[in-house]
């Protein structure tokens, strides 16, 4: 997005402002966050698509009249609509359509309608590629694609039906969707929430709003008045996909120049702190800010600008006038890249070393600096400089020059810092690697064969190679706060865990696994391409719903060779080895760790080498089940990742 608008206010001569020719960042939503939406929506919508709250005479209508008005209202100009825009400006809510795919519509509810509308987008839908994904015959498929055309989502049929004639004997006729059919195809669904639940979230938006007055300064914006919109406006409303309300804020300062100014300057504290590249809002980080704090990270609640003309319930109104006078400051000048240190902390090498800090401090004045072998081998690089394989590469370049000639002649080859004796180590062996790999000699700390992905013995397993070297950066870390006399952070709190929310495809793959007993990634790609339900759904995309479930412990992962990669071969998970799962390792997790002190690996507790062997027998007794299940749903198909 441009930034032009702020920059023609802050014009100075000979000042280095915002490089506005930057790629662009994330779709962001009214309050800044990256959109979980449908991924067959379209990437560049028109801005005539954002439509605002549903009027109060349109909630007389039935539920099908109103989602029929409301997509027709998106594609073309909304009648009777507030002349509202989203609080963000452009780029918030475009081409966002949510539907409730429970709902009805046309005798059907309306997912059937979007994957009818899904499989027509590029060539049109036949009748007879229908009849068996409806469960219908042949005449009530048309009839439901006639049902179609007629509330607007289709157009047809094109072509003829020559299955009367004496030659050829098909139907050829072909439904080709509108622009409002389309709309539709790429809509999101949603569950509705309940009046209750909306005038929750209402009143959420309310307290944010006194906390924000309390101290404008911190988000250089005050709010003015929030008053509700739509459905959220009748009491007796039906149950909603969107919280609308209409919201006034009104900048700190009252020069306009002053305040495009301080946000800047409030910008670049934040890109200091390590919030870089979060947002790149058009409006202004404080409004953007504002937005957060207001809506926070909620889907359901959309923010409009507010205007003379809304006539709606107001929630809230602040009496006071919290815009101030500010005083006349410098040109705004973008603040230079932070000096390099001249001497790398963990290594010790002279040379140009990037300061690095952890989130929340400041990066221009950290004391710490790493050279670019220490940021990727302490996980502070950027993503870019991992390639596909983990810092492994970097980490195996690294090895062979210690090996050739150590960076310190007395203790650790590569920090300096007190080592062990020499010792023989091996490398990580990588997913593709044949054999054993070599061991190098090497005279190292304790802390620096876990960050050149070393270890002391081929016969470690991948669980504990990981685990060793997660333990090794934190010690890395750990030891370089130490040494520059800087406080340990704050230590997180766990969050509770969270009630598992799944959508319909969830649903849909979870069914599929459990009724094959044993599925892969390459197995949902293959049936949908199969069964052309899904065919431009790559299998990124069924990896990521079943990630989804593995988090949750919906799933879990099929038992393999401790040196093959388990890859995504999975199987449904019942609720005695998920409680038990949870058992052992709330207990106690095994692998190395960093105690404050040393790397180290304790001792499990009394009692845990039996459950933990319990549960290993449960899961292989539950794999073996799984295995003879998928033997007999699929027995043609191979089963690829497991040995």
């Amino acid at each position: 997005m441009s930034l032009k608008p702020v920059h023609a206010a802050l014009e100075t001569t000979g000042t280095h402002t915002w490089d506005v020719g930057r790629p662009a960042y994330p779709r962001t939503d009214s309050v800044g966050r990256v959109t979980d939406r449908n991924p067959d929506a379209p990437h560049h919508p028109s801005a005539g698509r954002v439509i605002g709250p549903r009027a109060a005479a349109d909630q007389l209508d039935d539920v099908e009249t109103r989602l029929i008005g409301d997509l027709h209202a998106a594609v073309e100009r909304p009648v009777g609509r507030p002349a509202l825009r989203p609080l963000g400006g452009l780029g918030t809510y475009e081409g966002e359509f949510v539907v409730d795919l429970a709902a009805s519509l046309c005798g059907r509810d309306v997912r059937d309608a979007r994957a009818v509308l899904k499989r027509a987008e590029r060539w049109g839908v036949g009748v007879r590629e229908l009849t068996s994904p409806l469960g219908l015959t042949e005449g009530d498929t048309a009839d439901y694609l006639n049902r179609l055309v007629k509330v607007g989502l289709l157009s047809g049929p094109h072509g003829e039906d020559r299955r009367d004639r004496p030659w050829g004997h098909q139907d050829d006729r072909l439904w080709k969707p509108t622009e409002t059919g389309r709309l539709l195809a790429s809509a999101s669904g949603r569950r509705p929430s309940s009046p209750r639940r909306a005038q929750a979230l209402a009143a959420t938006v309310v307290k944010a709003a006194h906390e924000v007055n309390t101290d404008p300064d911190k988000t250089l914006y005050w709010v003015e008045e929030i008053r509700a919109l739509g459905a959220l406006a009748d009491s007796a409303a039906e149950p909603m996909l969107h919280v609308d309300l209409a919201v006034t804020l009104r900048p700190r300062l009252s020069d306009p120049l002053e305040q495009a100014k301080a946000e800047h300057r409030m910008h670049d504290a934040a890109q200091d702190r390590g919030e870089r590249d979060l947002v790149r809002d058009m409006i202004g980080y404080g409004h953007w800010k504002t937005r957060l704090k207001l809506a926070g990270h909620s889907k359901a609640v959309r923010l409009f600008k507010s205007d003379d003309t809304v006539q709606a319930p107001v929630l809230f109104r602040e009496q006071r006038d919290l815009t101030v006078d500010a005083a006349p400051t410098a040109p705004y000048t973008r603040p230079a890249a932070p000096e390099p240190l001249s001497r790398c902390s963990w290594c010790r090498k002279p040379g140009p070393a990037e300061r690095v800090a952890a989130p929340g401090h400041e990066h221009s004045t950290s004391p710490i600096g790493l050279c670019q072998d220490c940021l990727i081998l302490g996980g502070a690089a950027a993503p870019s400089a991992y390639d596909f394989d983990g810092g492994r590469g970097a980490a195996r370049r690294i090895v062979s020059a210690l090996t050739e000639e150590p960076g310190h002649t007395n203790g650790c080859s590569l920090c300096g810092r007190t080592a062990l004796t020499e010792h023989t180590w091996w490398p990580e062996q990588g997913d593709d690697s044949a054999g054993e790999p070599p061991g190098v000699r090497l005279r190292l700390c304790q802390l620096c064969p876990g960050l050149l992905h070393l270890h002391d013995d081929p016969a470690r397993q991948r669980w504990w190679q990981s685990r060793f070297r997660a333990a090794c950066v934190t010690g890395m870390h750990a030891t370089l706060r130490q040494e520059a006399g800087l406080p340990d952070p704050a230590a997180r709190t766990s969050k509770p865990r969270r009630p598992t929310r799944l959508t319909d495809a969830h649903q849909e793959i979870l069914t599929e696994i459990r009724r094959s007993g044993v599925m892969t990634v390459i197995d949902f790609t293959r049936d949908a391409h199969r069964a052309g339900t899904h065919p431009r759904r790559r299998w990124s995309w069924w990896e990521t719903r079943i990630g989804h479930l593995l988090d949750h412990e919906l799933v879990a992962l099929i038992t393999n060779d401790h040196d093959r990669h388990p890859e995504t071969t999975v199987r449904v998970m019942a609720d005695d080895e998920r409680d038990l799962t949870r058992r052992v390792f709330d207990l106690h997790v095994p692998g190395p760790v960093w105690d404050g002190l040393r790397v180290t690996e304790p001792e499990p507790p009394e009692g845990w080498t039996d459950l933990y062997t319990e549960l290993t027998a449960l899961r292989h007794h539950r794999d073996e089940e799984a295995r003879r299940v998928r033997a007999r749903t699929r027995p043609t198909e191979d089963l690829v990742g497991i040995s």
